[in-house]
């Protein structure tokens, strides 16, 4: 049986390798960070991260990840998070990282015109990049531009369609907030087609067959979510 890795305290690490002579830079501290944030292990991320910006102030990677965690691990530090993004784009004007994470601050905030101009500067940098496109649906979809969201959800789709299959819900769930049910169907199934695993795709195809009035393949798709998980 495997048993879960006991997490070392972060002082103790630094004992240790400081015991064996170890040097330590600020990059070497931003891939600690990087490797405890992928284990979940956010509180000795977010540490890391500190130490790599106390060590070289100018690390982007290091204030990226700082604006991460913070959005992730403390749910809800905005204003923290925000402050780390300024500070990577000041640095890096370029990384579309930071300008991404820059707008889902703004945009959790409520802040959509301005998350928008943070997208379209990522999309300035690197416009295939598909994640960015689907950011910026979701904005237009918060302000009612309903157009503009399905055709950003459509280009990230484009560009990558075999990718994430929450690009395909997000549209299904826009169409099917506008009554177009059935092309939301096609757009779950695309969903499912990608990871016939995703609970979340079948329930929203069940609602989507409820809403037609397809009782009894409603309630199979309900079912199948229910058996991968959903709780919703």
């Amino acid at each position: 049986m495997r048993t879960k890795p006991i997490v070392i305290s972060l002082a103790f690490i630094i004992l240790l390798m400081w015991a064996v002579g170890a040097e330590y830079t600020a990059d070497y501290w931003v891939q600690k960070g990087k490797d405890f944030y992928k284990n979940d292990s956010y509180e000795l991320a977010l540490n890391c991260y500190n130490k790599s910006v106390d060590i070289d102030p100018k690390n982007a990677d290091a204030w990226i990840g700082i604006g991460y965690t913070n959005i992730y691990w403390t749910h809800g530090k905005y204003n923290e998070s925000l402050k780390a993004f300024d500070n990577a784009v000041k640095i890096d004007p370029l990384s579309i990282s930071a300008w991404i994470g820059k707008g889902i601050v703004l945009s959790n905030q409520h802040r959509y015109e301005e998350a928008l101009d943070a997208y379209d500067n990522a999309i300035q940098i690197n416009p295939q990049y598909a994640e960015t496109w689907n950011f910026r649906g979701k904005v237009f979809e918060a302000l009612g531009n309903y157009n503009e969201s399905l055709k950003a959800y459509d280009k990230a789709i484009e560009l990558d369609p075999k990718c994430c299959p929450y690009y395909w819900e997000d549209k299904g769930n826009l169409l099917s907030s506008l009554g177009r049910y059935n092309e939301s169907l096609a757009v779950y199934d695309n969903a499912i087609a990608l990871n016939p695993h995703d609970a979340l795709a079948w329930n929203c195809k069940g609602l989507a067959l409820k809403s037609l009035g397809r009782t009894t393949e409603a309630d199979a798709a309900f079912a199948k979510a229910k058996e991968l998980g959903y709780k919703g």
